[in-house]
């Protein structure tokens, strides 16, 4: 079967090629590079536009924070709407939660520390630039400040970006398009593999809203720790690499 696909993938290959040269006669390279790219981006568009009558999205950030609630307090202590202070200018703050691992968790190798988790709703169809760039800054703000819990002032040793486009399904609807100018998925990879260098990531799902088959905490596109769910039973992952104690300040490919 899979011999089989090959087979009709080369020749469909090798008619594509065909036509393409025969189009391409009398045109310029970037007339019919303009003309693939139009093609490509209207089949795409068609694809994601499927994607999204069929998928059973999340609606808001409140819908999102109840379903990360009753996920996460099974492995973390969980303080809601936490007050803090910015260290540099003495502004107040408020950050969804804060996270403390709890013992297991701790034995499994999570680092024993504090970290922040600001969630957001994130538009795939509207004013998508705008709101996840200053989402992501947002979090990285957090990084230098001061938080209450329990009486007590502590820093947090990294903070997590929880949204929609933690679960995969969610992903696949922003808008890839072939076109740089409409291409807000290299977009959202760009401020996450910047966000890294200020010990911000990315919260990713495993499963769907209504399936939940575990976590993993991402730094760009590494995974620092993990939670897979499998016959009902928790199965924990430190990676080998330290992630979280690089020295980010200055020129960060002298370190």
């Amino acid at each position: 079967m899979v011999s089989s696909l090959t087979s009709l993938f080369d020749e469909a290959q090798i008619r594509l090629s065909s036509v393409i040269d025969e189009i391409a006669s009398g045109l310029t390279r970037d007339q019919v590079l303009a003309l693939l790219t139009e093609q490509v981006m209207a089949l795409r568009k068609n694809i994601i536009e499927a994607k999204r009558k069929n998928i059973d999205r999340f609606k808001d950030e409140e819908e999102l924070k109840e379903w990360f609630e009753a996920q996460f307090c099974e492995d973390f202590v969980v303080h809601k709407d936490v007050k803090g202070t910015h260290k540099t200018i003495d502004k107040n703050v408020y950050i969804d939660y804060v996270l403390f691992p709890k013992a297991h968790l701790v034995a499994a190798g999570f680092e024993s520390c504090h970290l922040g988790v600001e969630v957001k709703y994130f538009s795939q169809e509207e004013n998508f630039t705008h709101k996840t760039s200053t989402g992501i800054w947002q979090a990285i703000s957090y990084n230098d400040c001061g938080f209450i819990v329990d009486t007590e002032v502590v820093d947090l040793g990294f903070t997590l970006m929880f949204s929609n486009l933690s679960f995969c399904h969610e992903l696949e609807l922003v808008n890839n398009f072939g076109n740089l100018l409409q291409n807000d998925l290299v977009l959202w990879q760009g401020l996450l593999q910047l966000a890294y260098y200020a010990r911000v990531g990315n919260l990713a799902i495993f499963g769907d809203k209504c399936n939940f088959l575990g976590w993993e905490m991402l730094l760009a596109r590494s995974a620092f720790f993990s939670c897979k769910i499998e016959n009902h039973n928790k199965l924990f992952k430190k990676s080998k690499h330290n992630l979280l104690d690089k020295d980010r300040i200055g020129n960060v490919d002298a370190h």
